[in-house]
Parts: C-alpha cells; structure tokens; sequence
C-alpha cells in the first residue's frame, strides 16, 4: 500500500548520539556567494547538482524551507486512536485536520505522538550510550550521473544558465568531485562501466543492441556527513527514517526525488528537479542497502578493493526494519489502534523503514 505524501514527507528523520553538536548546514556550502540572477540559484558559473538543490531549499531568501515557515504542522493535542472507528474515520479526521492548519504536511513524530517519538525513545534506551546528546536533520542533498547508453562512462552532472536560453540546463562533464567518485566506488559503478564483471559483459552486448541513456542519483550529502560523523564520533549510534520508496516519480533516474509543490490545497508534482526554485519541496526515497554500505564504509571497514591498507575500521552492528516491524518491536501499537483493528501507524507506512547502527567494540 503507497502512503500518503501528505501524512510522512521524504526526508531522512534522524537522531544521533553524539558528544558534539554538529550543524549539518557547514556540511555542503554553496561552490560561490555570487548574487543570485533570475534563477536565484545559479549565477555565471554552473554549480553541482547537490549544490543547486541545497539552494532551492535552503537558501535564506529563496529557499522552499526559508520561504515556507508554515511547511510542518503542530497539532493542538495528541489524536486518539482508539475512539476512531477506522480508517474512514481516521482519513476524514486527518482531511479536516490539513484543511484547518494549511500546512504542507504532518511529521509521523506529530500525528501519532507521543508513540511515534515513544518507540523511537524505547529502541535509544536498548541500544544505545546515553550519555552523550541526540542530532536532528533534513533532506540531504544528491548529485546526478549520466552516460548516453548503458557502455559509455559515467558523466557528472552541472547546473547552468546560458544567456540564450531561459530555462536551466545540465552539463556534463567528467567525473571528478571525490564524493561522487567515492559513491561510485561504493556501488561499484566504476567496475560496471569497465566491463570487469561477468554481468556487466552481458549488460554491454546488450546495450550495443538497444542503447539508452543512463541517470543515477547519489546520496553525496548522507556520504559527506556520515565521513563527518565518523571521523569526529567513531562510537556514534545512528537511527534513521526514511521511505524506501516513493509512487508517482516523474523524475527520471534510479532514487530520483519528487519534486512536488503544494497550490491551493494540493499537491503538484514537477518533472524536473530544475523547477524547484524555491516552490517546491525535494525529497528523496533512501536506498537503506546503500545507506549501510555507506555507514561501514565511513567507518573504515568497508574498504573499496584497491584500498590495501593494513589499518581497518570497526565493525558496525546495523538492522534495518520496515516501520511496522520496528514499532511491534519497541513502541506501543495497541496506542495507535482504531476500533475495528486497523491502525494507521503499521498499516500506511509499507514504503518506509527504519535503519539503526551501532559501534561493535569487540568484532576485529
């Protein structure tokens, strides 16, 4: 069952445990301060994808989040589950209160709290070291790769403005930035590209039959604060939510974003990334596989295979579990439950799961 964007947003709900407090917004910089043109995000240098939308949503003037300070809502008092006769009760319950705060959506910690925020607390309490503080965070930028078909390499991909043309457009150039370089050697991309593995060979044939273009969207912005974070705070312990995937993408590439925009009450969805120009949210599903590769390879102990160092980091113990599962586990459901069994909390969230990890101290 696909849930309902209103209710959960696509952004990476995170806390950690750390002896330091961190702001992620230091994290990814814009590449220049040039004052912004008619596109407010791109001036006379084009900028990396993960940089443009760093912009639209965070720019202190035209950013979506600067601009739209009543995006989250904040509910009176806690909604109780268990008078409502079930889901029809529940979705008019919830239509009724969207239409009176007209805001662009409800965090799952707001609409079931306070058992959302209980079994979050529950799993920190039998997982984690408690002495040091919790770090909130938000929409993580990613950067785009391109090849024109399935054996060409892998291209960057820039943002620019032409002085011909009124709208943006992308260019493509080598792979150079690190981040990107680095995502890559975690998915192993370079090694597909070069044709060094069986299935790759097989791909390459086949691609020289029926050749397409190819767009790859990478979490440069979860790499970059996960290098951060366990470089500064090796014995961290992370929990995160995100969906794992999103319905209704019109934007292309594999963990494209929806790019949507909220009119008169309702939801419009772009098919581009580039019409976000501070209107619109930008949220990513989490590909929670890759999210893990990305977490011991921080780590030091997933090394890419050219990297023969003797030194290896520690193993992380790491689970990831779908919603339902993790709040069987350590919340209350019987708290979120309407009168006829159905209950909102485990049985709307199918498309999100939630990624704990945490430092193993004893594993070589």
């Amino acid at each position: 069952m696909a849930i309902r964007r209103s209710v959960f947003p696509g952004y990476l709900s995170s806390l950690f445990h750390s002896s330091k407090v961190i702001s992620c917004g230091t994290l990814l910089p814009l590449q220049s301060s040039a004052s912004f043109s008619t596109h407010h995000f791109v001036g006379d240098t084009p900028i990396l994808v993960r940089d443009f939308i760093h912009a639209a949503l965070y720019d202190p003037k035209h950013g979506y989040f600067s601009q739209r300070s009543r995006s989250v809502g904040v509910l009176e008092s806690s909604i109780n589950f268990n008078k409502l006769g079930g889901q029809k009760a529940y979705m008019q319950l919830l239509d009724k209160v969207y239409k009176q705060n007209e805001v662009s959506w409800f965090t799952p910690a707001e609409l079931f709290k306070p058992w959302y925020a209980h079994g979050i607390a529950e799993s920190i309490l039998r997982t984690a070291n408690l002495s040091v503080p919790l770090k909130v965070l938000d929409n993580l930028p990613h950067d785009i790769i391109y090849s024109r078909d399935q054996f060409s390499p892998w291209m960057e991909v820039w943002v620019e403005k032409q002085a011909e043309r009124s709208e943006l457009c992308e260019l493509y150039k080598p792979v150079e930035d690190q981040l990107i370089s680095s995502c890559m050697e975690i998915l192993d991309l370079e090694k597909e590209s070069d044709g060094r593995t069986s299935a790759s060979l097989v791909r390459n044939v086949w691609a020289k039959v029926f050749p397409k273009p190819r767009r790859c969207w990478l979490p440069t912005g979860c790499l970059k604060l996960l290098e951060v974070l366990h470089g500064a705070l090796p014995k961290m312990s992370l929990i995160a939510s995100d969906f794992s995937y999103l319905p209704d993408v019109t934007v292309p590439g594999e963990r494209a974003p929806l790019v949507s925009s909220k009119r008169d009450g309702k939801s419009f969805d772009h098919k581009s990334y580039m019409d976000a120009k501070g209107d619109a949210d930008i949220f990513f599903p989490t590909d929670f596989w890759l999210l893990e590769r990305m977490d011991h390879h921080c780590s030091g102990w997933l090394k890419p295979d050219q990297d023969k160092s003797s030194k290896k980091g520690k193993k992380r113990r790491t689970l990831t579990l779908d919603t339902s599962s993790f709040m069987e586990e350590f919340g209350l459901p019987s708290k979120t439950r309407t009168k006829d069994g159905y209950n909102p909390l485990l049985d709307d969230f199918k498309n999100t799961k939630i990624y704990l990890s945490v430092p193993t101290h004893n594993t070589k």
